[in-house]
């Protein structure tokens, strides 16, 4: 008798492997069912012990992967106990990293794709500073830039009237060694935070690694 038959029979999994190989047939039919089944017709569907099913199902409720209904009342009784598996839970795991990567690799082999990374940075920095008070001057809105700056864990320090010194990369993983993509989206975003502040400044350059530790922001008059 293989493993597979000693479940069906006795519901007792036999190794790690078969109980692997059950929980995710059990998983699957979960998933592709018309109406959350209950246990019985889970089984059913499977031809796999009641017993098993039931252990497999405790276990994917466990770790929150599947959950108990309720069926609505059909005569005298309680009413049997349905399952489903469990929407997407929005703290699950994230692959931003291998996102970025993606469309950087997309944007470095088209025509102007840093321009477009620059305005994709541009619009997001004009909703980031949208919550700030328009300045007019170059006073006024670099803090508010360092303030845009700091809440993205850039670590900027001002360096004279017209200079920021970044000391940290949020976007350090998916950076070229010239810059990139990801240094274009940068730069965007710290242009469209000044334009969207309509203050008298506007930023010049973005020099990455002017140092192994810190890339240079700097920022000129408009007149």
């Amino acid at each position: 008798m293989d493993s597979r038959d000693r479940e069906r029979t006795t519901g007792a999994p036999a190794s790690t492997a078969a109980v692997a190989r059950t929980r995710e047939r059990v998983l699957d039919a979960l998933r592709t069912q018309p109406e959350p089944p209950t246990i019985a017709t889970l089984a059913a569907h499977l031809r796999v012990h009641p017993n098993t099913v039931r252990f497999h199902v405790d276990r994917l409720i466990a770790t929150g992967a599947a959950e108990r209904v309720p069926s609505p009342p059909r005569g005298p009784g309680r009413p049997a106990v349905r399952i489903r598996v469990t929407p997407r839970a929005p703290e699950g795991p994230r692959h931003y990293r291998m996102l970025a990567e993606a469309l950087g690799l997309a944007l470095a082999t088209v025509a102007d794709g840093t321009r477009a990374a620059e305005e994709a940075g541009k619009t997001l920095g004009h909703r980031l500073a949208g919550s700030s008070s328009p300045a007019t001057t170059a006073q006024s809105a670099m803090p508010a830039l360092l303030d845009v700056l700091r809440s993205l864990d850039f670590a900027p320090t001002q360096v004279g009237p017209r200079e920021i010194n970044l000391h940290s990369c949020p976007f350090l993983e998916v950076v070229g060694p010239s810059g990139g993509t990801a240094c274009a989206v940068h730069l965007g975003l710290m242009r469209g935070t000044i334009e969207a502040l309509d203050a008298s400044i506007e930023v010049e350059s973005l020099t990455p690694f002017v140092t192994p530790t810190h890339c240079v922001t700097r920022l000129r008059t408009v007149t």
